[in-house]
């Protein structure tokens, strides 16, 4: 493939860091992601690379390896953590 002056691939495909989560399992720790968020990345065109937890550390690599990040969120916060009440509609 062809190079610009920067050393970068035209026409190569996108990476997308993704943050990984951490579970335990039979004892074991494992890192995770979606397989939900790597199809979507996927389908778009690019290409997922998963981020450890612990890799805070070489946050710099990452950076200057990914083209973008892909965030997945969390669980809701309750709003009585910033000072509302929770909305209630038909008992949910």
């Amino acid at each position: 493939m062809p190079r610009t002056d920067d050393n970068i691939l035209i026409g190569a495909k996108k990476i997308i860091g993704i943050p990984g989560g951490v579970t335990t399992a039979k004892g074991t720790r494992r890192y995770y992601i979606n397989e939900a968020d790597v199809r979507g990345i996927v389908k778009a065109g690019a290409t997922p690379v998963m981020i450890p937890s612990e890799a805070f550390v070489d946050l710099d690599y990452y950076v200057s390896i990914c083209d973008g990040f892909f965030f997945t969120g969390g669980p809701d916060v309750l709003p009585i953590f910033y000072g509302e009440e929770p909305y209630v509609k038909d008992g949910i």
